[in-house]
């Protein structure tokens, strides 16, 4: 062999028999994901929501454990933005944070951004469906008013805790309606 070919690099021989450590940010999180959470996360949810179990990450999951708006208007919540994750308008967090798992849970999944010919006739009226259902929820956002539609819109999609309770209550409201609507002409 030549030289060039048992290069040695640089830096303190390796033994081969030697325990290494997880050096990889997937190796070291396996432990911790098992864990559980931490006494800071239980306090933080206590803190925010009034119960350990509740996950903070949502907004609307928080006022509905608090009490603020009841479990249909935060159902009607999470449809809205499972229709707009349907029909494209997808926020980026979704699929950072996991919680597209539990929007995808409302409206089932399917097919999104093929081309019209590229669908089954299946598919293609059960994306006529899906338009007509956005439609009709975005029909109902906007006769609730304009500040009812903006605290839903800063709530469900920016995850803003900051609007106006009223204006909340008002907007699933009116969503919690048009869903229900919906579910009778089925």
């Amino acid at each position: 062999m030549s030289k060039r070919d048992k290069r040695r690099r640089a830096g303190r021989p390796r033994v081969l028999q030697a325990k290494r450590r997880q050096t990889t940010r997937a190796g070291r999180e396996v432990d911790a994901r098992n864990v559980g959470p931490t006494p800071e996360l239980i306090a933080h949810r206590i803190r925010m929501a009034g119960d350990p179990d509740v996950s903070t990450d949502f907004p609307l999951d928080v006022l509905a454990a608090k009490g603020d708006i009841n479990r249909d208007q935060c159902d009607a919540g999470w449809w809205y933005l499972a229709l707009r994750a349907r029909m494209g308008m997808r926020p980026a967090w979704c699929d950072v944070s996991g919680l597209y798992s539990r929007v995808a849970d409302f409206t089932g999944g399917g097919p999104v951004g093929l081309p019209w010919d590229m669908l089954t006739d299946d598919q293609r009226a059960a994306h006529i469906r899906l338009e007509e259902a956005w439609w009709r929820a975005h029909a109902a956002l906007v006769d609730a008013g304009a500040a009812a539609r903006l605290a839903v819109q800063l709530t469900v999609i920016d995850l803003a805790t900051y609007a106006a309770l009223e204006d909340i209550r008002r907007g699933l409201s009116a969503l919690a309606g048009a869903r229900e609507r919906k579910r009778r002409a089925a």
